[in-house]
């Protein structure tokens, strides 16, 4: 009885509280907005994810060795620790910036981030075209390089925010990039494939039957039938690994 009780009061709270959520959802998002919008002071409201990227160091009790992911990066096929890291040397691809991504807000997060690690080190600046970020893909951090770079870069970080995204705004690069210039990484050669989703997923289809390790699966303009295409989308990865993580919700 006791269990047929929970479950009638649990099949008539789930709804109440989901709407409750969006409600509350809707009423921040439109007072956060007012407040960003008419300048109100002491309120700090953010836009802008890269500003939590670029405090990694104030995180505590960071684990030494950590991999960074973004939420459109999948693994794919079974992965070793010295994928990702090799003793306590992380495995970073860096790549130079092609000419059409230097022309996007891209550009000045590499650029701002390259130069604010070489000031830091006392090493000569890059020349102003050559652009150097690595793949977008998975990185492997260590929490002493994040403390050094938080340490050497304490001034100069907090100068990069801003509440939107801007041209002045660094990112998680950073911490790549203080392994670049001191030489202290080695070449990622785990296979990668970037994708963009469209509705024909054909070609993911394909990819989730090979042995590629890291998918990179980002959302195509083209998309236009959203739920159809997700219920496609969460089908195939449901094909792929029957089984739920213990960290699934």
């Amino acid at each position: 009885q006791n269990s047929k009780n929970a479950n009638a009061y649990a099949n008539m709270m789930g709804p109440i509280i989901a709407n409750i959520g969006n409600i509350l959802y809707v009423i921040i998002a439109v007072v956060g907005s007012v407040l960003y919008v008419s300048k109100a002071k002491n309120i700090n409201i953010n836009f802008n994810t890269i500003k939590f990227e670029s405090f990694l160091y104030n995180i505590p009790d960071l684990s030494d060795r950590f991999i960074y992911f973004n939420d459109d990066l999948f693994p794919n096929a079974p992965m070793d620790l010295t994928d990702f890291f090799i003793d306590d040397t992380p495995c970073i691809h860096f790549e130079f910036v092609d000419n059409f991504i230097k022309r996007l807000i891209f550009s000045s997060q590499c650029r701002n981030g390259m130069d604010m690690i070489t000031d830091a080190l006392k090493l000569p600046r890059y020349p102003a075209d050559d652009l150097i970020s690595t793949t977008h893909n998975v990185i492997p951090m260590l929490s002493t390089t994040i403390k050094t770079v938080g340490t050497l870069c304490k001034d100069t970080i907090p100068m990069t925010i801003s509440a939107l995204r801007k041209p002045k705004n660094i990112n998680q690069y950073i911490y790549s990039y203080y392994h670049y210039f001191t030489n202290t990484y080695a070449d990622a050669n785990y296979t990668y494939e970037y994708l963009e989703i469209s509705e024909d997923l054909s070609s993911l289809s394909s990819i989730l039957d090979s042995d590629t390790q890291i998918i990179c699966l980002n959302e195509s303009k083209n998309v236009k039938i959203y739920n159809k295409t997700k219920a496609e989308l969460i089908s195939l990865f449901d094909k792929k690994f029957p089984n739920s993580c213990r960290y699934e919700v």
